[in-house]
């Protein structure tokens, strides 16, 4: 298979596209897009598919019948589930992809959004929580300090009240976060490090077309990694916006010179005191001289 076809409903189609906030999810949209695109230029930030659908209000309320202001945030949590079920049986195309920056939990624990068995693989993205630091403190236009708190507390959430359009998400920590998706047996997984995808863009697409069992096309791969450069997607952030940047943020697509910061190494410190096991088992350097050499 090249790219998608008709979702028959025989079996399960649907790959969560997963990661912690600011670990390259977006930009891994942006190459399935151009890649499965049938047109010969790159396609628009703001037009590019694949979106959160499990957090989306109009969804919810699809599935329901009903306004979510006419139901408890009792019983809201407790469908949420049954939700995730509703939404698999509504994908048109196999495969289909949801990003998702939940963790994965399931009925019965607590904050839970996902059903059992209907997942037909997982794509977690990771990326070196310095790294996350700095860009996630550019996207909420926040103090790295202040987002390193955040990505250290194991009760975060992504709250409504931020875009009235969407579901709270419940993310915790960005070691919780990690764990929770890569230790889980509930699908076959492809882990990516973001580091990779930006470095070596064409083999590790072609290792993901490979994962989703969709024949790797060579005038499409190479077609996708031209069109998804960073420089492609700032130019059209420049031009026409970003419809998903966060409110008060300079920008979404990567941090100009005049706003680069680096990360200090008391603040390093302070992410390897909280991370050091997870760092260490994907193989993310504790040593702050050597994060910076990099």
């Amino acid at each position: 298979m090249i790219a998608q076809r008709l979702n028959t409903g025989e079996e399960k189609c649907l790959y969560w596209l997963a990661s912690y906030p600011k670990s390259g999810n977006t930009f891994l949209r942006i190459l399935l897009s151009n890649y499965f695109s049938p047109t010969n230029e790159p396609i628009h930030i703001n037009n590019i598919s694949m979106h959160d659908q499990l957090n989306l209000r109009k969804h919810f309320e699809e599935f329901l019948g009903v306004s979510l202001d006419e139901i408890s945030d009792e019983l809201k949590n407790e469908l949420r589930p049954d939700f995730s079920l509703w939404l698999s049986q509504q994908q048109k195309y196999s495969p289909s992809f949801c990003k998702v920056h939940n963790q994965f939990r399931f009925s019965g624990e607590e904050n839970a959004v996902f059903s059992h068995g209907i997942s037909k693989g997982i794509v977690y993205l990771i990326r070196h929580p310095a790294d996350v630091a700095l860009s996630y403190a550019h996207h909420m236009n926040k103090s790295v300090d202040e987002t390193i708190s955040i990505m250290n507390n194991e009760q975060a959430f992504i709250e409504s009240d931020r875009n009235p359009n969407k579901l709270d998400q419940f993310v915790g920590s960005w070691s919780q976060h990690v764990l929770c998706w890569s230790n889980q047996t509930e699908a076959p997984i492809k882990i990516l490090k973001y580091e990779n995808i930006k470095n070596n863009t064409q083999s590790s697409l072609e290792q993901l077309l490979n994962f989703l069992d969709i024949q790797c096309d060579a005038e499409r791969l190479r077609k996708a990694v031209r069109f998804s450069d960073l420089d492609t997607s700032q130019k059209q952030e420049e031009n026409g916006g970003y419809k998903y940047k966060y409110p008060g943020a300079k920008s979404f697509f990567g941090r100009t010179k005049s706003d680069a910061i680096l990360i200090t190494p008391a603040q390093y410190a302070q992410i390897v005191e909280n991370h050091e096991e997870v760092m260490t088992a994907f193989n993310y350097t504790t040593n702050y001289n050597s994060y910076i050499q990099q």
